[in-house]
């Protein structure tokens, strides 16, 4: 998370990070802030989905956490036509994963437990994050629940239905679909 605010805040005129700085209260005060944000950072929340640790940034996987993104964020090329990407978690994080790879040309697609994307988001950034979802039309699977992981598959629970998500071959069978490439685990804090 943290090169990816890195990332997002650089392209921002009017505000400034200061990382590896301790926030003494003389430093604070000394910038004379309207606003504080506190984006301290901490680990993913895992919960104890079959085959989640197992396969998470493992060698030859293509199951990939928050961190493992963040930390090779400059090695995702700029066209990533042709390429798919399964983002799990639909809140602020997911939403900016598929901010990320969206416009690159990946075809995306976010699966979210709760009934829809984005809970506890601000309306102006749904709004702006809807819009782009729609532009780059970003597949939007609400009500479906991560079951399973593999090293390059998973399954979810929808609520008629388990899907096999393969990422390998794509498969014309009832109940199955394709999402090759890339398949990045997130879940925040609610």
């Amino acid at each position: 998370m943290y090169l990816l605010i890195i990332h997002r805040a650089g392209k921002l005129k009017n505000l400034f990070v200061f990382p590896g700085t301790e926030a003494t209260p003389e430093f604070v005060k000394n910038l004379k802030p309207n606003i504080i944000v506190n984006a301290a950072c901490s680990g993913p929340l895992l919960p104890p989905i079959a085959g989640l640790h197992e396969n998470l940034g493992k060698e030859g996987s293509k199951v990939y956490s928050i961190l493992d993104m963040i930390e090779n964020i400059n090695s995702y090329p700029d066209d990533m036509t042709g390429k798919k990407v399964a983002v799990i978690g639909g809140g602020a994080v997911g939403l900016d994963v598929v901010e990320f790879f969206a416009p690159r040309g990946a075809e995306v697609s976010i699966v979210e437990m709760l009934p829809a994307i984005g809970n506890g988001i601000d309306p102006v950034s749904k709004v702006g994050t809807f819009a782009m979802m729609e532009k780059y039309g970003v597949r939007q699977m609400t009500k479906t629940a991560l079951k399973e992981v593999r090293p390059n598959s998973f399954y979810v629970e929808t609520p008629k239905t388990w899907v096999f998500i393969k990422s390998v071959y794509p498969s014309k069978e009832a109940g199955q679909s394709d999402m090759s490439g890339f398949f990045a685990y997130t879940l925040s804090l609610r």
